[in-house]
């Protein structure tokens, strides 16, 4: 079977030899011209049955190719060599210190295992305690720190950091909602600019929706609306800047921090529409006003002058 296959890139390799040889004969007539002849026709008519013919041996030497390249076929999995493959990768062997690396890093792990046995014992004889009490006792009881899980608080304690936040920010006009017994949902009215509402997971802050002063809260069996989105492109570009502060600014070890720090970055969209970019000091571009803001310093940025 390989014989064949030998055979087969043979005749092949000959095939195309023999077809490169034909149409470098075409070219060859094509630059060299007609013959010197008496008559110009006769001169035409011997180049046009020149031509014919190389051109007739070109198609039948291409015929050859093409036939035998029909039938090799490619092989069915990859050619498992082994690492004999990277015997090629460096062909000067003479040059290549193959010994002495073998020896160096042979020393090298007999010198790490000596090392690392020594060590063992070492250890074992001198055990690392920080008390002599057996693990699980008193001493050890009181290195456990109570983790606390943010995720589940009273509301007592919720409603104790949002007083904390309305002291600190005036400019925030913030309701508190439990339309699902526990969980909290703050309705917060920015200034004369918008209206925002942030639903709570404990005091991790899961979702956000920015509406204008003008749009509804409230659906009309009075539920609260979460989910609807605002008609106005302004919020809706407003509503995407929050969400991403809310990847920003998440803590889950402290979030009274994250709840702090996004309601710093929110309030200073109480001049969304009374300042201009901060870089190129318009009010409005593509009609739309500065509808982000930078997350260390807070300064207003059109959505194309972003930094």
């Amino acid at each position: 079977m390989a014989t064949d296959i030998q055979d087969l890139l043979a005749r092949s390799l000959l095939a195309v030899r023999t077809l490169r040889s034909s149409v470098n004969q075409v070219f060859e007539r094509f630059r060299n011209g007609m013959k010197e002849d008496n008559s110009n026709e006769n001169k035409e008519r011997s180049f046009l049955n020149e031509l014919q013919q190389g051109l007739l041996s070109v198609n039948q030497n291409l015929g050859e190719v093409e036939k035998l390249g029909s039938v090799i076929t490619a092989p069915a999995g990859p050619l498992l060599s082994g690492n004999s493959a990277l015997l090629s990768l460096d062909p000067v062997l003479d040059k290549t210190p193959l010994h002495s690396q073998l020896l160096q890093a042979y020393k090298w792990s007999n010198k790490v295992h000596d090392v690392a046995n020594h060590a063992f014992v070492l250890l074992n004889q001198n055990s690392l305690k920080r008390s002599t009490l057996p693990s699980g006792g008193p001493a050890a009881k009181r290195l456990r720190t109570a983790q606390q899980n943010f995720h589940k608080l009273p509301p007592q304690q919720i409603d104790a950091v949002i007083d904390t936040q309305k002291r600190m920010f005036p400019d925030l006009d913030i309701k508190i909602h439990r339309p699902q017994g526990t969980a909290a949902v703050l309705e917060v009215t920015v200034g004369r600019a918008m209206k925002i509402i942030i639903v709570l997971r404990g005091l991790i802050l899961e979702t956000v929706n920015v509406r204008g002063l003008d749009e509804q809260s409230f659906k009309d069996n009075g539920e609260l609306d979460i989910w609807t989105k605002s008609k106005y492109l302004v919020y809706l570009k407003i509503t995407e800047h929050a969400c991403a502060a809310l990847l920003h600014f998440y803590m889950p070890h402290r979030p009274d921090i994250a709840f702090r720090s996004f309601l710093t970055w929110l309030n200073s969209y109480t001049s969304l529409f009374t300042i201009p970019c901060a870089k190129c000091e318009t009010y409005l571009q593509d009609n739309l006003p500065p509808t982000w803001r930078e997350f260390r310093n807070l300064k207003p940025y059109h959505e194309g002058c972003r930094p």
